[in-house]
């Protein structure tokens, strides 16, 4: 039984909807009652690589040891790791392994995580379609909000830092919207 494994036992039981392992942040898991740490101190990257390559199968294993983004299935989670410039993030939903949208099957993934990042905002924007809401607003500090029904509702989900931020709006933005929001720290585009 790898160290994960206690980590999805209790996301089980307290119904989580992720727990997020970020180089130089304490783990954490958002559950319905909150978002909470999981441990007292903050991890490596060189740790989050580790607990991801003692889950994965063998050909997984070693793209995570080139540092290349990847996503799969372990126990009936879904685990999608990258690797920014500053270590390595591991992301890990109690749902089925998405299928790839149109022309992600084949792309193979980058150093910069592309791939990863892309399916993350894709996770983001099926939830949205799944639970009929109109729009997805994201914000620095904050959980992803859905607009449903003209109100505003936040996703069981960790707040969204400003590094992830960028990783998240760069394979959708158009270059104006990248452009500002280098610039300002805000942008809007549908």
């Amino acid at each position: 039984m790898s160290t994960l494994d206690a980590l999805l036992d209790m996301m089980s039981a307290e119904g989580a909807s992720e727990l997020l392992l970020r180089a130089g942040e304490v783990p954490r898991v958002v559950a319905p009652s909150g978002t909470r740490p999981v441990a007292r101190s903050a991890i490596s990257g060189a740790q989050v690589a580790n607990l991801a390559r003692a889950i994965a199968d063998a050909a997984t294993a070693l793209q995570l040891a080139a540092r290349s983004a990847v996503r799969f299935s372990y126990r009936g989670f879904s685990v999608d790791v990258v690797f920014p410039p500053t270590g390595a993030t591991m992301r890990v939903t109690p749902a089925p392994l998405a299928p790839p949208l149109a022309g992600e099957g084949s792309a193979a993934p980058d150093s910069g995580g592309a791939v990863a990042s892309r399916q993350a905002i894709d996770s983001l924007l099926a939830e949205m379609i799944r639970r009929g809401a109109s729009d997805l607003h994201l914000t620095s500090g904050e959980s992803p909000r859905l607009r449903h029904g003209g109100q505003m509702v936040a996703m069981q989900r960790a707040p969204v830092s400003r590094e992830e931020m960028a990783e998240l709006l760069w394979p959708i933005a158009p270059v104006k919207n990248r452009e500002e929001w280098e610039r300002c720290h805000d942008t809007d585009f549908a």
